[in-house]
């Protein structure tokens, strides 16, 4: 294994033994981390939770002077992001009641897109249901979709145009194919 994880996760190396690697070890080790990913797509519905409460209840006092200086701590997370959270958690837990169990196998960034077409919980349901078996690019389809009310493969593409960009000055031009 290597040497610059060795003894820095115990769960880790509970069952990793350089000696002697069994099937049965290989697979443990292998489904440790399957658990792990599990988890950590989880997290940032606990994240929004206690985020919430940190913010509502002002936590961040006396430590931080405000809210936006308390965000500026993250080191890989905007406040913007930091906002999209708490509104995953806002909008499909304490709104909607729906069980984190239902949320967390759907990555933040998704669920945050349902957000404006969830405007009651039989909405909500259904696009998270949409969501937890749709990717990204296709989940982001059925949201204009349902935003344009026109269905893509439907769509004769009259008034589409290409973006023609000069990748030496960065000039964009539009050209439109049926004119």
């Amino acid at each position: 294994m290597n040497e610059n994880y060795k003894g820095g996760l115990k769960q880790i190396d509970a069952v990793w033994d350089e000696s002697t690697i069994s099937e049965e070890k290989k697979y443990t080790f292998c489904k440790k981390v399957l658990e792990m990913e599990s988890e950590a797509r989880s997290l940032y519905l606990k994240m929004g939770e206690m985020l919430y409460n940190i913010r509502e209840e002002r936590l961040y006092e006396p430590s931080w002077e405000s809210w936006d200086e308390y965000t500026l701590e993250f080191k890989d997370l905007s406040k913007s992001s930091v906002s999209k959270i708490i509104s995953i958690y806002q909008t499909f837990i304490l709104k909607y009641a729906v069980s984190p169990e239902k949320l967390q196998n759907i990555g933040w960034t998704k669920l945050y897109s349902l957000i404006p077409v969830s405007t009651t919980k039989k909405e909500a349901m259904e696009w998270i249901k949409k969501a937890d078996v749709l990717t990204r690019s296709d989940i982001d389809k059925e949201l204009l979709e349902a935003k344009n009310g026109i269905e893509m493969a439907k769509c004769f593409h009259s008034n589409a145009y290409i973006i023609k960009v000069c990748p030496d000055c960065g000039n964009k031009e539009r050209i439109y194919e049926n004119k």
